[in-house]
């Protein structure tokens, strides 16, 4: 998982750990980059796959 958009608390970032908890669901996390920001959850499963 990768926070992105600057600094957070420490309340914060378990504030936007528990959104992605709510939303996701945990096989889908367990297989995937979760990017996160204060407004958006961006799940790409794994593995990545190239087009060609």
């Amino acid at each position: 998982m990768k926070f992105r958009g600057g600094n957070y608390s420490d309340r914060e970032m378990c504030e936007l750990l528990a959104r992605v908890l709510q939303k996701v669901p945990s096989e889908v996390v367990a297989r995937s980059v979760c990017v996160v920001d204060r407004k958006r959850i961006r799940v790409t499963r794994l593995p990545f796959e190239r087009k060609a």
